[in-house]
């Protein structure tokens, strides 16, 4: 008798400790599983962050570089055409008249191009003068009609209106590429402290759930990205697009 209950003490405890036991294994498993589960949860946000700043850098680099070129275009390629047309009215060449129109026509371009790229008149005149400046500049070489409406009661951050004037740059480019267009419409509005960008067209649209995004919209969503903005796409085949931008 006392042996039978002298193994049953014995099988009980050894019971408890394999349960013990058990439950400390189960218990090392799920502090480890959380502790590799965190330990890849950090990694993640880390590659995220050093991904967002990379981004961001890129596009500092970018706008940088076309600022650069703008102020190279304006600065001495005009000059060097101011200079072609001074001498070729200083010779007073037979015909010279069309030479000089040829050349007037490549300063005014290539003054436009230069105010495209740098950012002279967003720094200088602000928001809503730069993005007029833009219009009155593509206006005379498109067939749409463009509807443009700035309802911000204060000018943005420097920042945030760079990349929202590459937004609009981006957006009408991709407009005169692929829309086909009869009117577009431009509209910068404040709701509960947020800016409102909406860019709308009634061109050719597209189907979201199957194109891919294009080096256009892929552009405006990293620049969007840069200033904690978020970025909507709603089109339909035959409708237009609209791309709607929250800062």
């Amino acid at each position: 008798m006392e042996t039978l209950e002298y193994m049953t003490h014995t099988i009980l405890l050894f019971t408890g400790i394999l349960f013990g036991l058990s439950l400390l294994l189960v218990l090392f498993i799920i502090l480890h599983q959380k502790r590799r589960l965190k330990y890849e949860i950090d990694k993640t946000e880390q590659k995220i962050q050093f991904q967002e700043k990379l981004l961001t850098e890129i596009i500092k680099a970018q706008d940088l570089e076309k600022s650069r070129i703008g102020r190279e275009l304006h600065d001495n390629i005009n000059g060097l055409m101011m200079i072609a047309k001074l001498n070729i009215q200083k010779l007073n060449l037979i015909g010279s008249d069309d030479a000089l129109d040829s050349i007037a026509d490549a300063m005014r371009e290539t003054r436009e191009l230069s105010h495209g790229l740098a950012f002279s008149s967003l720094e200088t005149y602000g928001l809503e003068y730069a993005i007029k400046q833009h219009i009155k500049r593509i206006d005379r070489n498109v067939s749409y009609s463009l509807k443009f409406d700035f309802k911000l009661k204060d000018e943005p951050e420097l920042d945030i209106s760079k990349q929202l004037y590459r937004i609009f740059q981006e957006s009408i480019l991709n407009i005169n590429k692929y829309a086909e267009a009869k009117s577009v419409i431009v509209d910068f509005i404040e709701d509960n402290n947020k800016i409102h960008l909406l860019i709308k067209d009634n061109g050719n649209g597209f189907d979201t759930s199957t194109t891919k995004d294009g080096i256009g919209l892929h552009n405006i969503k990293l620049r969007a990205k840069t200033i904690n903005a978020s970025v909507d796409i709603v089109s339909n085949v035959g409708k237009g697009t609209s791309i709607i931008v929250k800062v």
